[in-house]
């Protein structure tokens, strides 16, 4: 009787950290566009679809792609520019880092570095295209990015 009041204790505490989760990927961006001081984490939810994706975590995929798309609807830059941006990476980048690099936190900080430049590229290129002007690199990108590879390192 007990392990049975136990599953459901860890199955209910699965499924409200997964609600909490989708929550914050919805309200988080909506903040961001408010008090622009705040960090994107684009790196962050970026290497965690990555690690979603090859590990098979449809949860984790599905919650990194909502945060994503989320912030680039809240922040008016180009839809699906950031997730272009990673599965860039994920297709390019990070084949290539397995096999090179066997330490997990250089691999995790190179994947948030190349997840940001991949970023400002499709940014540039749609930038150049239409001749618009969206991308600006500050002090503020820097220093989320630098959070982000703190975060993802400490992972």
């Amino acid at each position: 009787m007990i392990s049975k009041y136990n599953h459901r204790s860890a199955s209910n505490d699965n499924l409200f950290v997964s609600l909490l989760l989708v929550l914050l990927a919805l309200l988080y961006p909506i903040l961001i566009s408010l008090y622009v001081v705040l960090p994107f984490f684009i790196g962050l939810a970026g290497y965690l679809m990555i690690v979603g994706i090859r590990d098979d975590n449809i949860m984790q995929i599905f919650i990194s792609f909502l945060y994503l798309l989320n912030l680039d609807i809240n922040t008016s830059v180009p839809i699906f520019s950031s997730i272009i941006a990673v599965l860039l990476c994920y297709l390019f980048v990070f084949p290539r880092l397995r096999i090179i690099v066997n330490c997990k936190i250089c691999v995790s900080a190179i994947m948030v570095i190349s997840i940001y430049i991949i970023y400002f590229l499709v940014a540039y290129i749609f930038d150049f295209t239409f001749e618009l002007e969206y991308v600006h690199i500050g002090i503020l990108v820097l220093i989320s990015m630098l959070l982000d590879i703190f975060l993802v390192a400490m992972l």
